[in-house]
């Protein structure tokens, strides 16, 4: 999300994803430290990883938000 984007909005850019085939699609607030997964059962709050369902790609939010952590330090 950037700073104009509101999650009403990103919710139903996200559903048009979902209603195309899109299994699962995620939704990152970097400014609130929050994400997001979409998926057909709803919106549902990421507490620890981002992960893809039958993958084995697994997104520690943890180390999301502490890089943007230290990119912001930088500026």
């Amino acid at each position: 999300m950037s700073h104009e984007d509101r999650l009403a909005d990103i919710r139903e850019q996200a559903d048009e994803y979902i209603a195309m085939g899109v299994a699962t699609v995620w939704i990152v607030d970097p400014r609130r430290r929050t994400a997001y997964v979409a998926d057909r059962t709803g919106l549902n709050s990421a507490m620890d990883v981002l992960s893809a369902a039958g993958s084995p790609i697994v997104v520690p939010l943890a180390q999301v938000f502490a890089y943007l952590d230290k990119m912001e330090a930088r500026k």
